[in-house]
C-alpha cells in the first residue's frame, strides 16, 4: 500500500503512523489532476493554505486527509470541495 501523508497546512496525519491512522479512521483523498479538473484542484490548493504549495506542486501521490473535510467522509456530491474552516 502506498505511504499517504496529508497536504493540508500543517497537518501531521500520515499512514505510516497506523496507530493514530486506525484509531482515528483517517481517510485520504487523492487530489483532482490539473491536468483535467484545473478549477477542483485549484480549489484544493487554496484550502491547503500552504506558502509554497501550489498547483504544479500535485503529483499522482497528493492527498489529503477526511479531517479537513465538512463531511467526515471526506468530498461528497453536495460538498465536493468544501473543507472545515476553523482547523
Amino acid at each position: 500500500m502506498p505511504k499517504k501523508h496529508c497536504s493540508y497546512g500543517i497537518c501531521a496525519n500520515d499512514s505510516r503512523k497506523a496507530e493514530e491512522y486506525l484509531r482515528e479512521s483517517i481517510t485520504f483523498f487523492q487530489f483532482p489532476d490539473p491536468s483535467i479538473e484545473k478549477a477542483k484542484a485549484d480549489r484544493w490548493v487554496t484550502a491547503c493554505r500552504g506558502e509554497n504549495f501550489t498547483v504544479n506542486s500535485i503529483t499522482r501521490w497528493t492527498y489529503m486527509c477526511n479531517k479537513h473535510f465538512v463531511d467526515p467522509s471526506g468530498p461528497t456530491s453536495q460538498n465536493p470541495d468544501r473543507y472545515q474552516q476553523n482547523d
